[in-house]
């Protein structure tokens, strides 16, 4: 069987190993976001998921979170480790809103420093000591009407200031924890 494209003829064949070699490459991206960086993720706190957004956030940020009809948000707190002596915890958020022009505001406020936070798990929730987070490590992002914030903070050893944007690069890509 063959199929008309364009001004030429796309055999089924063709099609087939279109399609294989497209798999193929799916299937070869790394299953541990972390790997790219030369990490793992060694520990991680269970997410907790809350409706009154506003109870754990400070600062103009909560004020925002609660003007704007925040839905939900939920909290996790991540360990990252090389294996080698150098580990960081990872705050991160998924802050849900009804609409995306809310989640928008949410994040243009959020993304200012001292303009407020989303106070992160405590460290025995992830097994690690508590950790002051300084908002010098950050990425956020916006995916529909959820805001998606990590921040990062060495616990071992002396990871980098651009290791530590990396870490959180990559948090904001993780899928919304359940549970």
């Amino acid at each position: 069987m063959a199929m008309a494209t364009g001004g030429g003829l796309l055999t089924a064949g063709a099609l087939a190993t279109v399609v294989v070699v497209g798999a193929s490459v799916a299937s070869s991206e790394p299953a541990d976001p972390w790997a790219d960086l030369g990490l793992r993720q060694t520990a991680a706190a269970a997410p907790q998921t809350g409706q009154d957004c506003a109870a754990v956030m400070f600062g103009e940020v909560r004020q925002v979170a609660a003007d704007r009809a925040c839905r939900s948000i939920t909290r996790t707190l991540l360990v990252v480790s090389d294996g080698k002596g150098t580990s960081a915890a990872v705050a991160v958020s998924w802050v849900e809103f009804g609409q995306r022009r809310d989640a928008r505001e949410f994040r243009r406020v959020e993304d200012v420093h001292g303009t407020g936070d989303i106070t992160p798990l405590p460290g025995a929730t992830a097994g690690v000591r508590d950790v002051a987070f300084s908002a010098l490590h950050y990425t956020s992002a916006l995916n529909a009407s959820t805001v998606i914030v990590a921040e990062a903070e060495p616990l071992e050893g002396a990871p980098g200031d651009d290791l530590l944007r990396e870490i959180t690069g990559v948090a904001v890509l993780l899928d919304r924890p359940t549970g």
